[in-house]
């Protein structure tokens, strides 16, 4: 990063996973910045959902397992709605597949709000 008057840079020069900051000035200091960190937590990511069977058969059912109430929406390869809908309850769900056979995605986000997880499926 460059200003008028300073150049600065970020790198973990410490090597404690955490970067930090150092910044020279016009008139020839550097001032360091260290980096610290408070309350940070690594992400869970959640898995995404399974799906049986895949390749699916266009017009026919996949089952999924869903753990709480999820909306559900089908993709094609151009990011084109093809259909979604609600499930309202943790269930193992029979969700019917596309009627054209090809490549879509399927989302799955929970009701309450939350991560978006996108998974491939054949439909033949």
């Amino acid at each position: 990063m460059r200003g008028l008057r300073s150049s600065g840079t970020l790198g973990d020069a410490n090597a404690d996973g955490i970067p930090e900051l150092v910044v020279g000035i016009q008139n020839g200091g550097l001032r360091w910045f260290s980096g610290t960190a408070v309350g940070i937590a690594s992400p869970v990511q959640p898995m995404p959902p399974v799906i049986a069977p895949n390749p699916a058969r266009a017009g026919g059912f996949i089952c999924l397992e869903l753990q709480q109430p999820t909306r559900l929406e089908w993709l094609d390869l151009r990011g084109r709605s093809v259909f979604a809908l609600g499930v309202q309850q943790a269930v193992t769900a029979s969700l019917p597949a596309p009627k054209t056979p090809g490549l879509y995605l399927l989302t799955t986000q929970p009701a309450a709000g939350g991560m978006i997880q996108t998974v491939r499926v054949v439909v033949q």
